[in-house]
């Protein structure tokens, strides 16, 4: 098992307001992808905090004797990136309304455990299939799912971008937890819409499937999005078994 993260400012944004962290434990993968909003003053600020967060949160739990189940620890963790975000937002103006996506997960020898938040988005290739993990938390999924608009159309919707959850909006904030049992030579990818907006699932999975190493994955999927003129930030992580 073997992880990877790359993110890059894109061809048009003037900030790099994405984040991502890939750990290495003892027997376990921690990633993680954010992606910031909130002007160009404080959305690299919320998805660094966050992602962070998850992170340390998760580290520090797994360091207990006894560390409640995988599933648990996720949602704290994002509880407590949720809370770290917001506060910073609460008592420092300059960052007041700032918030950020996140996608992240433990990864582990036969599973994955995976949390979301917002838009960015994980997906699981095995056995020579794609399949989208996470449901978005934006306005136009809401209109897919209500049967208004198709999956084509609303990734040209021009209210692709409106999210409907975000870490630092409020003190709370809900997360969707998944559990997945991972069969060796799967891979998941983690990426901002940056990377979704732009390449589409059957290009992943064939990237996915040519590069076994996550590096390379990571970097040709890249290539591919920067090579359609990214207008925002672009990140993606992959976790090879």
């Amino acid at each position: 098992m073997k992880a990877c993260g790359i993110t890059d400012i894109g061809k048009v944004r003037k900030e790099n307001q994405d984040s991502f962290l890939v750990e290495y434990g003892d027997d376990r993968i921690v990633a993680v992808v954010c992606d910031g909003m909130g002007g160009a003053r404080s959305g690299n600020i919320a998805s660094a905090l966050g992602a962070e967060c998850f992170c340390c949160h998760l580290e520090n739990c797994f360091a207990e004797e006894e560390p409640p189940a995988v599933p648990e620890l996720i949602r704290e963790a994002v509880a407590y990136s949720n809370v770290r975000v917001y506060d910073r937002a609460f008592t420092d103006f300059t960052c007041e309304g700032m918030g950020t996506t996140l996608v992240g997960g433990v990864f582990m020898e036969d599973k994955a455990y995976i949390a979301n938040v917002g838009d960015s988005r994980a997906y699981l290739v095995s056995e020579g299939e794609i399949r989208q993990i996470t449901t978005d938390h934006s306005y136009v999924e809401e209109l897919v799912q209500q049967g208004i608009i198709t999956r084509e159309a609303a990734r040209k919707h021009p209210k692709r971008n409106y999210i409907t959850r975000a870490l630092g909006l409020a003190r709370e904030v809900d997360s969707d937890i998944y559990t997945l049992n991972i069969r060796p030579g799967s891979v998941v990818l983690l990426c901002t819409d940056g990377l979704s907006n732009l390449v589409s699932e059957q290009e992943m999975l064939e990237l996915s499937m040519e590069h076994s190493d996550p590096e390379q994955l990571c970097a040709s999927l890249m290539e591919l999005a920067l090579g359609r003129e990214a207008t925002d930030n672009v990140s993606v992580a992959a976790v090879c078994y």
